[in-house]
């Protein structure tokens, strides 16, 4: 049995990583992975849960390449052990297609993301939110892709999906409509991006507070569309609200900083052509 340790610092991980204090989850995580190590031999599956939790508090922290490597080394202590532990597998390879994604490897992440789909149909009885869940990160590759059609579809079934399972308020709604709207802008549907990514922001406010880190990139990405829109005052508003957010959470690099200052950078430049043009 893992120790009684271990999963009490797992859970306090989990707590502070939900509300966002990330250096403090990555310490009870890193002091939980100490003591499973030692419990390899006989739990090898609880080591691959904390594994997976800890992956994804990295892609949380813009630390990409240590998000996939501690994925893969949670593969391989599933893929040890009888039984198949599908869920589980599942869950990884949805991981390990997310973490590309934010990386930018979008083709290297499709098959992933595909396999997770895949495996999770399988899966009974089946879980639907989790479906979900696995469909919604699909699309968000699809979208980079160039697949916005089926990506679209894959959303708004998530959508119908959690609010009538979870109720219309729910972070994962939240969460799906930040991802819509980020379709729609790229789609060039402005009037559509801004409804959903002010949608967004506001339950991701309610649920998870104004001041949580993962409401960064709804906020960068309604910066860009304001700033399209004609919104300057507003977008460059969002854009400081962004880098308070991301300065306040030092940890937190996703979206990274360097990226927001680009797009205030070019805020303003579009804002002086458009004042020269009049």
């Amino acid at each position: 049995m893992i120790p009684a340790r271990t999963a009490t610092l797992h859970a306090e991980a989990l707590r502070w990583a939900s509300r966002g204090h990330y250096r403090q989850a990555e310490k009870a995580f890193r002091r939980a992975l100490r003591i499973a190590k030692k419990s390899l031999p006989t739990e090898p599956l609880a080591l691959a849960t904390l594994l997976n939790d800890f992956g994804v508090l990295c892609k949380y922290t813009g630390r990409f390449t240590l998000a996939r490597e501690t994925y893969l080394r949670a593969l391989k202590l599933v893929r040890r052990e009888r039984g198949g532990h599908r869920e589980l597998v599942a869950g990884l390879y949805h991981n390990l297609g997310g973490v590309e994604h934010a990386r930018g490897r979008y083709a290297q992440g499709l098959p992933y993301a595909l396999r997770a789909v895949e495996m999770r149909k399988k899966i009974r009885p089946r879980d639907r939110l989790a479906l979900a869940a696995d469909e919604a990160a699909l699309a968000a590759i699809l979208v980079e892709l160039g697949r916005i059609g089926e990506a679209r579809r894959l959303y708004l079934r998530a959508l119908r999906l959690y609010r009538r399972k979870l109720g219309p308020d729910h972070y994962e709604v939240g969460a799906v409509l930040a991802n819509l709207g980020a379709l729609y802008s790229k789609a060039m549907r402005y009037d559509a991006a801004e409804h959903a990514l002010r949608r967004s922001i506001a339950i991701i406010e309610e649920t998870m507070g104004e001041n949580h880190p993962r409401i960064a990139s709804a906020l960068n990405n309604l910066a860009v569309v304001c700033g399209r829109r004609g919104k300057f005052r507003e977008a460059a508003a969002l854009y400081r609200r962004v880098l308070r957010l991301l300065k306040n959470q030092s940890a937190s690099t996703y979206p990274d900083a360097a990226i927001v200052k680009e797009n205030r950078e070019k805020l303003r430049r579009i804002e002086s052509q458009s004042l020269a043009a009049r």
